[in-house]
């Protein structure tokens, strides 16, 4: 499912921007098989938002910082890192330039 949406950030002026937002709803199957290890405990939930992907300029700065920031667990592949979500408030974080 794809959808757009207006944000207003309050608090940092008189600020909006248009941003594409991408939902992808998954089966347990689905979600373990592009997570693994790293996808979320659903604690007894059946719906729940497992992961957030955020773009980044640079995976290879995004990496750095990540190591600066204690996360040692992330996981650098080619076109992603991937932060398990027990190091993240039980989300899991992917990143992608």
């Amino acid at each position: 499912m794809r959808t757009e949406a207006t944000f207003h950030c309050h608090g940092f002026g008189d600020v909006a921007q248009r941003i594409a937002v991408q939902v992808a709803l998954l089966t347990p199957q689905e979600l373990s098989r592009q997570l693994g290890d790293a996808a979320p405990d659903p604690a007894g939930r059946a719906d729940y938002m497992a992961a957030l992907t955020i773009r980044t300029a640079s995976l290879a700065q995004a990496a750095r910082v990540l190591q600066a920031g204690g996360i040692s667990r992330a996981r650098v592949e080619p076109q992603r890192i991937l932060v398990p979500a027990a190091d993240a408030m039980n989300v899991a974080l992917e990143f992608v330039e």
